[in-house]
């Protein structure tokens, strides 16, 4: 009876194996495949998903191409601002910023700052220098010299406004007159556009095109004065919706002069010869891919 007993108790365990083995050749080898897929679908998107936020030239389907106003440069773009009202803001335009425009190099000082003392070297260092301007930034000591030394070394501006109070923002006006007198014009001048910052996503998109726009115009590219433009995924070009205006900025109105059209033409003829140069305008404006 005992042996009898035990060859029942080895039976059961033998058919509870076998069970255990079926389900998990049944069920469990389709179950990592699906989420093998699963895996390779999600990564395909997010890749998918950087794409088409890309910045690329309408006809050539090419990135953009930033090049250094003198030699030596570091940066295209400075980052300007007051830890104090608009951290969280320029950290996103910088992020945000990255992923339109990769080949676009951002100085941001918690990213690229070695020593305190080198802030007004790494604005020479610049191409252009852009002010978010918020609540305490004319204040703020580490600001006064970053935009003074933009203002004495001539260096292309981009003026940002955070106008909500309630994230850090002030009137725009109150910023003007919070800047001191003896560089007011220079900083704002009569005809400087200034970009509004945003909550909602599509607006943040507008502001930042502009801000691409302005590098590109203030590091030679021949960029034409017309929309820019992002496109939907469509076989069909007609399909894109114009988001904003390219609007020259007093640095842009200086290349009227003679020497400045001299200067354009130069530009214009090396990017024509070089493959790897910026696209011309016959490139059309700029879009989302």
């Amino acid at each position: 009876a005992i042996l009898v007993a035990e060859e029942e108790e080895r039976r059961r365990r033998d058919e509870s194996q076998a069970l255990v083995w079926k389900l998990c050749v049944g069920v469990g080898v389709p179950g990592l495949l699906l989420l093998a897929c699963g895996v390779a679908l999600l990564f395909y998107s997010f890749r998918l998903q950087s794409r088409r936020k890309q910045l690329l030239w309408r006809h050539s389907r090419l990135p953009l191409r930033f090049s250094h106003t003198a030699p030596g440069g570091k940066y295209h773009l400075f980052l300007s601002h007051t830890w104090l009202s608009g951290q969280d803001q320029v950290h996103l335009i910088k992020r945000r910023l990255s992923t339109l425009a990769p080949g676009m190099d951002i100085f941001l000082d918690v990213d690229n700052l070695q020593e305190f003392g080198s802030l007004a070297d790494e604005v020479a260092a610049s191409d252009v220098v852009l002010l978010f301007l918020s609540r305490g930034y004319f204040a703020s000591k580490a600001c006064a010299i970053e935009y003074e030394a933009a203002v004495r070394l001539g260096k292309p501006l981009i003026l940002v406004h955070e106008a909500n109070e309630n994230k850090g923002g002030l009137p725009l006006q109150q910023a003007r007159r919070d800047c001191p007198e003896a560089i007011r014009d220079e900083i704002f001048g009569t005809s400087r556009p200034v970009v509004s910052w945003q909550r909602s996503d599509a607006f943040q998109q507008v502001a930042l095109k502009r801000i691409v726009a302005e590098v590109l115009v203030a590091c030679g590219c021949d960029l034409p004065r017309s929309d820019l433009r992002v496109a939907r995924r469509s076989s069909d070009d007609a399909t894109a919706t114009p988001l904003a205006s390219l609007r020259s900025t007093p640095h842009a109105a200086r290349r009227s002069t003679p020497h400045d059209a001299a200067a354009e033409a130069t530009a214009a003829s090396r990017s024509a010869a070089s493959p790897s140069a910026a696209p011309s305008a016959a490139s059309g404006p700029a879009r989302i891919e």
